[in-house]
This record gives C-alpha cells, sequence and structure tokens, in this order.
C-alpha cells in the first residue's frame, strides 16, 4: 500500500511538503519504493520502539510549521485535502482534524468516522478526533510535548487529550 499513500501525496495540489518517511528496519521493499519518489525529503530505516517512536522521530527531522502523519496505508481524500488543511491554518488556529474514511480492499467505504466540532470536555465521553486527520503547529509540539512512547496503543489519544483538553490548543473541524 506504500505506492498509494506516496501517489496521493505526489498527487497534492499543495506542493509546499516536506515529506519524511520513517520506516521501522522492515525488509519488505519499502525503501526501495521511496527511492523512486524523488518529493521525498528525509528517509530514515531503523529499529524503532513502535509507531509513537517513529512519530517522535519524524517529528525531531520535520522543519515544517505544520505536522501531519500519513501512515502507509493511508491516503489523502483528494488532490485538494492539503490545501484546505493549510488554509484553515490561516485562521487563529493552532490545530485541524477531519473525518476519516474506511475503505475495504475493493475501495468501497465501509465506515465514515464522523469528528464533529470540539466542546470542552469530550474526550472524557470517549470523543477524540481521528488521528490521521490531525494535523497541528510544530511549535505546539514543541512547547507541549510529542508522543509518549510508552503506549503501545493510544498514545495518540494522550497527546491529543493532553493538547485539546488539558492545554485548550485552538483546533479547528474540518468536515
Amino acid at each position: 500500500t506504500i505506492r498509494s499513500t506516496l501517489n496521493s501525496v505526489i498527487n497534492q495540489t499543495y506542493k509546499n511538503v516536506e515529506h519524511i518517511v520513517v520506516d521501522g528496519g522492515s525488509i519488505d521493499n519499502t525503501i526501495e519504493i521511496c527511492n523512486n519518489y524523488p518529493h521525498i525529503s528525509k528517509i530514515i530505516s531503523e529499529k524503532d520502539k513502535g509507531v509513537y517512536d517513529a512519530f517522535n522521530k519524524g517529528l525531531s527531522m520535520s522543519t515544517g510549521e505544520i505536522i501531519g502523519f500519513l501512515n502507509s496505508d493511508d491516503i489523502f481524500d483528494n488532490n485538494d485535502t492539503l490545501r484546505i488543511i493549510v488554509d484553515e491554518f490561516n485562521k487563529d488556529i493552532d490545530a485541524v482534524f477531519g473525518n476519516l474514511k474506511y475503505y475495504n480492499k475493493k475501495g468501497k467505504v465501509v465506515r465514515v468516522w464522523k469528528a464533529n466540532e470540539y466542546k470542552k470536555n469530550s474526550f472524557q465521553k470517549g470523543w477524540m478526533p481521528p488521528h490521521p486527520t490531525f494535523y497541528c503547529k510544530k511549535v505546539i509540539y514543541d512547547k507541549y510535548g510529542n508522543y509518549d512512547d510508552s503506549f503501545k496503543i493510544a498514545g495518540d489519544f494522550e497527546l491529543m487529550l493532553r493538547l485539546i483538553e488539558v492545554y485548550n490548543i485552538k483546533t479547528s473541524f474540518i468536515n
């Protein structure tokens, strides 16, 4: 699926992208495939302690102002997705998020995770934005910290809970 992910990035109409690939030392042809995509800014392939450690490695290498994570089996909804996200940051906000579609192997939508606007104390009721739709200013990570890589799962929940609910960063929902 890595080719679909890389094509999803390269086909974006917004081109000012620093695309960093963090691979956990896989033994498939991920790195060879990535080497065929000249738009990729940096590639690292080494053992890590899990997905949140990998996210933190990407964060530490990034020089961009806005950070988002696209896993190797994720794609953007359309070719204007990054432009829409970046345009939203023209408002006085720290992070954006949106809805997420799940597809089966035949390309059919099988589930839609509807995020909705954040309301205070929503995390206590089980709400959270879909992690792959969460884009945040790098200065927010610098100020409040990265992912807690002691989590095997739910590190994304903890990070967004900390940033949105505890530190009350300004967010915007893109439907």
